[in-house]
């Protein structure tokens, strides 16, 4: 697992916020959360669409306004 230089890009640079698909397993952005700081946000994509999302009417385009929202949270 390349956990480390992950951790260590994410100290050098200072950031406060990461993105990970929401679909991959969540262990490494745990890990990088935790020794971090950082906060974890998703960013979706057409994959990412979960029984969950269909069943609360979500479709891509809401997925996108998602992305939309951590993006703007990420970059003010």
């Amino acid at each position: 697992m390349l956990v480390g230089p992950l951790i260590e890009l994410v100290k050098e640079n200072n950031l406060k916020y990461i993105f990970f698909e929401p679909n991959l397993t969540n262990k490494v952005s745990e890990i990088v959360k935790n020794e971090t700081g950082a906060k974890t946000l998703n960013l979706n994509t057409l994959e990412a669409i979960s029984d969950e999302n269909i069943e609360n009417d979500e479709d891509y385009f809401d997925l996108m306004k998602e992305n939309i929202r951590g993006l703007q949270q990420a970059i003010n």
